[in-house]
């Protein structure tokens, strides 16, 4: 039987650290396609916490010892978690061992910048980005514009993003935190120098031009979409769902007052007859995407991407996330599940053959 478990760390007394809800329904999948997930904690002493996943109680119960399995879904909830020494030397000695991790590490939005930039074809998709280093960069890029964002490298769910717009008045500045939006006014750019030096942005954050996106009912909207990698084959669309932002908003996260629309519904309304020809675009860009990123260091199974469209239909990409969250959409997030259990087992039953193969 293939091997297969789910890696994370951070829990405390006994408990399992990050999503709970998702490795459960993860070990009652794979029981219901007959297959036994495990689950490893790596502790901050950096010993290791094994379980195995129980039908009957319907969780993931404690073992005493337990071999390692041979493909790990790494999601350990945090880069800080990820990134720390004990835990980084665990993966590497893993990997070195011949395990293989999954989805190996978070996502910065530098790195993605570059990763896409390579590419030929996706160049054309991508939004002019800069690392921030100083409000230099913020003069010049806004010498050419009236209004820009900065971007957290190794933020999430659009928390910490600012909206910066030039204006008679000086510099109009909005940050999305976590539930809330704060309008910071009008700022003197000593005053935008300074908050931005006391909130350590410079190195932290990335310049990006404001995109001019396509409006559904007087809104913006993105698309978020969720791939997998296919069994002997590279990633593909398991499905696309709409985040439409609240007015005067600078994000479209459903937690920051987004909502959710079918894609479907939503491109028939703006494109209408060039509705499925901007969704196949659409969906071949992002296709394009997540293989550039599967291309680099390491084994990736599923991915999330932040896109949107023009008001011609032309995709924008905005980012890629490895550890995608739950997609509110039941459907989506039923059928990913699903694949991303077949992507796994195909690399642990590819691992399996390799490795009778040296036996015989």
């Amino acid at each position: 039987m293939e091997s297969i478990g789910i890696l994370t760390a951070g829990g405390h007394d006994g408990e399992i650290g990050g999503n709970i809800a998702h490795f459960k329904r993860l070990g009652k999948l794979a029981n219901q396609m007959g297959h036994t997930m495990s689950l490893f904690q790596i502790n901050r002493n950096g010993t290791i916490a094994p379980y195995i996943w129980s039908e009957k109680r319907r969780e993931f119960e404690p073992r005493s010892t337990s071999s390692l399995s041979s493909v790990l879904y790494n999601r350990i909830p945090s880069r800080h978690l990820e990134n720390s020494a004990n835990i980084r030397r665990r993966m590497e000695e893993w990997e070195s061992d011949g395990h293989i991790i999954t989805n190996p590490h978070f996502l910065t939005k530098w790195e993605l910048v570059d990763i896409w930039r390579k590419s030929n074809f996706l160049r054309d998709y991508l939004l002019d980005s800069e690392r921030l280093m100083d409000s230099s960069d913020i003069a010049r890029w806004l010498e050419e514009r009236s209004s820009l964002y900065l971007k957290p490298i190794a933020g999430k769910a659009g928390i910490g993003m600012i909206h910066l717009q030039k204006n008679a008045a000086g510099l109009s500045l909005r940050e999305q935190l976590k539930g809330r939006l704060m309008d910071y006014g009008n700022l003197t750019w000593h005053q935008l120098d300074d908050f931005l030096q006391r909130s350590r942005k410079y190195g932290r954050y990335l310049l990006q031009e404001e995109a001019t996106t396509a409006v559904w009912n007087g809104r913006r909207f993105d698309v978020r979409m969720l791939l997998h990698r296919q069994p002997d084959k590279g990633f593909s669309v398991t499905g696309m769902a709409i985040r439409s932002a609240p007015i005067g908003s600078v994000t479209t996260h459903v937690p920051n007052g987004g909502t959710r629309a079918k894609v479907e519904q939503v491109f028939s309304e703006v494109f209408g007859s060039d509705r499925d020809v901007m969704i196949s675009e659409l969906v071949r860009v992002g296709e394009v995407a997540a293989t550039a990123i599967a291309r680099t260091p390491g084994t990736w199974t599923e991915l999330s991407l932040d896109a949107s469209v023009s008001p011609d239909g032309r995709p924008i990409l905005f980012e890629a996330n490895a550890k995608p969250m739950k997609f509110d959409e039941r459907d989506i997030e039923q059928y990913g599940k699903r694949r991303l259990m077949e992507s796994l087992t195909s690399i642990a039953r590819r691992m399996e053959n390799r490795y009778q193969g040296m036996i015989k």
